[in-house]
C-alpha cells in the first residue's frame, strides 16, 4: 500500500489541531536490527495472467476467499473477485459527495475478519473514516459501513488531513504523521500519533525510525505499509532506503531492519538520474511479511531484472526470496501464503503460485 494523496496548505490548522488534552509523550524506543548477509533460498516464480476485468489497478488486497482491485477511474471504487475461481462478484463504493460515498480515497490500509464477516477500513479525506462490511456490501450491492465517524469541524479535518494513513485499533485511531503536512517539522523519520475520536484528543507520538536528517522528507516515503489486526503490528518499507522496520504498536516499540547489513548510500540515491530505488510495496499474512524491492536497481535495471520479493517473519528473520521476471506496482499475498498477486505497470494483473517455503 502506498501513499498516493497529496494535500498543501492548511499550515495554522495542522499545528494548532492537537494542542489541547493532556501531556502528549514523544516514544523513541527504537532497536536496529542488521541481517547478516548469508545465502537466502531463492525460487524463481513464473506467473499466469489474471483474466479479471480490471484496467489500471490502483491497489489490490486478498482476504480470505476473496479478491478486492481498487479502481480509482471508475465510479465503483472495489470491485470483488473470487479467488477460486477469479468470478466477479460484485462492485461497490461510489466515489462523490453523498453519505455513503468517498470523496479522497487512499487504498486498502487495514482489514480483518470479526464474527465471521470481513472488514475493510475506509477513508474518505477529508470527510470520514468507516468500517466497511465485505459480507454485507456483496449481498446489498452497495457499500454497507457498520462504524462511520465523521470529520467535520475545522479541528478534526485538520487531524485527518496531516494523516496519510489510519489504523482503527480498539477505540482509538493512530495516524501515521506525513511530514509533508506538517508545518516547521524537522524530524521526517516516520511517526504515528494516537487519536481519541471521542474526545477529539491526540495522544502520544510514536517515532518508528532514527535515521539521520536528510534534506528531503521525500527520502522517508514507504514503498509500503501494512498493519496486521491480529498481532498488533505494523511493517513499513523505505522506497529509497534499504531499510524497513516492524512496529508493536501495543508497546511503541519498533524495530528498524536493515537488509544483508548494507546501508544505503543516500548521495547515490540522491543523485542518480534514472530513477534508482529499493521497496515498491509489501504485502503479509499472519506468519510473514513480502517485501517487493528492486534493492537499488535504476529504472533501467528494474526493466531488464525485474522484482524481487524478500519474505521476513514478523521478529525480522529472513525467510526466502522469489524472484520475478516483472516489474510491478502493487502486491497481495493469499492469507495461507500459497498464492501471490501483482498488478503490473501496463495494468494487468498475474498471479504466482508459491512452493512451499515453510
Amino acid at each position: 500500500m502506498k501513499f498516493k494523496i497529496l494535500f498543501l496548505g492548511f499550515s495554522f490548522l495542522l499545528l494548532s489541531a492537537c494542542r489541547s488534552g493532556a501531556e502528549k509523550k514523544e516514544l523513541n524506543n527504537i532497536s536496529t536490527l542488521e541481517t547478516p548477509d548469508i545465502e537466502i533460498t531463492e525460487f524463481k516464480l513464473l506467473g499466469d495472467t489474471l483474466p479479471y476485468d480490471a484496467l489500471w489497478p490502483t491497489d489490490i488486497l486478498a482476504v480470505d476467499t476473496f479478491m478486492l482491485v481498487a479502481q480509482h477511474k471508475d465510479k465503483d471504487l472495489i470491485h470483488v473477485y473470487s479467488l477460486k475461481d477469479t468470478t466477479k462478484l460484485g462492485s461497490f463504493l461510489h466515489k462523490g459527495g453523498g453519505p455513503n460515498e468517498v470523496n479522497n480515497w487512499n487504498g486498502f490500509v487495514q482489514s480483518w475478519i470479526e464474527g465471521g464477516e470481513i472488514k475493510v477500513l475506509v477513508q474518505s479525506y477529508p470527510q470520514f473514516i468507516a468500517v466497511l462490511n465485505l459480507n454485507k456490501s456483496l449481498n446489498m450491492g452497495s457499500a454497507v459501513f457498520d462504524e462511520k465517524y465523521s470529520f467535520n469541524t475545522d479541528s478534526a479535518k485538520a487531524i485527518m488531513i496531516r494523516s496519510n494513513a489510519v489504523y482503527k485499533i480498539g477505540d482509538r485511531f493512530l495516524m501515521n504523521r506525513a511530514p509533508d503536512r506538517i508545518a516547521n517539522l524537522t524530524n521526517y523519520n516516520p511517526s504515528f500519533q494516537w487519536f481519541d475520536y471521542s474526545k477529539n484528543e491526540c495522544g502520544d507520538i510514536i517515532y518508528a525510525m532514527d535515521q539521520p536528517i536528510y534534506p528531503s522528507p521525500l527520502l522517508y516515503m514507504s514503498g509500503g505499509v501494512a498493519y496486521n489486526s491480529n498481532n498488533g503490528k505494523l511493517c513499513y518499507s523505505c522506497r529509497f532506503m534499504n531499510l524497513f522496520f516492524v512496529l508493536d504498536v501495543k508497546t511503541g516499540q519498533s524495530v528498524q531492519i536493515i537488509p544483508n547489513n548494507e546501508r544505503t548510500n543516500i548521495n547515490k540515491v540522491i543523485n542518480d538520474r534514472d530513477g534508482l530505488s529499493y521497496s515498491q510495496d509489501l504485502s503479509f499474512t499472519d506468519k510473514y511479511i513480502y517485501i517487493a524491492t528492486y534493492n537499488g536497481m535504476t529504472q533501467t535495471e528494474q526493466k531488464e531484472n525485474g522484482i524481487r520479493i524478500e519474505v521476513y517473519d514478523w521478529d525480522g528473520n529472513h525467510i526466502c526470496r522469489f524472484l520475478l521476471p516483472d516489474s510491478i506496482y502493487y502486491l497481495a499475498v493469499k492469507p495461507d501464503n500459497s498464492m501471490l498477486y501483482v498488478v503490473l505497470p501496463d495494468g494487468g494483473m498475474k498471479s504466482y503460485r508459491l512452493p512451499d517455503f515453510e
